[in-house]
C-alpha cells in the first residue's frame, strides 16, 4: 500500500533517473543549493531500488536520454534558484 504523505528522497541522479526509467514520477526540490530528486513513497521504488543495486540491465540510449533530461531540468532549477535571487 502506498502513503501518499510520505516522500522517498536522493541526491543521486543515477538512481532517479533509473526510477524514472521504470516509471516513478520524480520531482526536483532544492535545498540548500543542493537539489534533492523526491519521489511518493511506496513499496515498489523499495523494490526498484533493489533491482538497481542489483545492476538491473536497462537501455541504454533510452536511460541516457532520461539522464540528460534530469540533468536539464536540475540546471534550469537551479539557473532559476540564482536569478531570484539577484532581483
Amino acid at each position: 500500500m502506498q502513503n501518499t504523505n510520505q516522500k522517498f528522497s536522493t541526491l543521486e541522479i543515477h538512481l532517479a533517473a533509473y526510477l524514472l526509467y521504470r516509471g516513478i514520477p520524480i520531482a526536483l526540490e532544492s535545498a540548500s543549493g543542493r537539489i534533492i530528486f523526491t519521489a511518493p513513497q511506496s513499496e515498489e521504488i523499495y523494490r526498484l531500488i533493489s533491482a538497481y543495486n542489483q545492476n538491473d540491465p536497462v537501455p541504454i540510449i533510452d536511460y541516457v536520454g532520461i539522464l540528460r533530461s534530469l540533468k536539464a531540468q536540475m540546471f534550469a532549477a537551479r539557473a532559476s534558484k540564482s536569478e531570484v535571487g539577484r532581483g
